[in-house]
């Protein structure tokens, strides 16, 4: 089952520590289904590559739409 999700992106700084996952939570307010995650890690990958994040880098995270207008407020 693919779920459809619309987004805009978020820049981001990771810090010693962070993981992609635990940005994506944390940008979108900590309210992530196991299937929208999926689908966000698919939407982090086609904006940003296959690359590796480590600290200091930077990068978009995807804002699931019905957070946009909290995070983007």
């Amino acid at each position: 089952m693919t779920i459809k999700v619309k987004q805009t992106a978020l820049r981001h700084m990771f810090m010693p520590g962070d993981t992609v996952t635990g940005a994506i939570k944390k940008c979108n307010r900590h309210d992530v289904t196991k299937e929208e995650m999926v689908s966000l890690l698919e939407a982090f990958k086609a904006i940003n590559g296959e690359v590796n994040m480590k600290a200091g880098m930077s990068g978009m995270i995807p804002i699931l739409r019905r957070h946009q207008k909290l995070v983007f407020g």
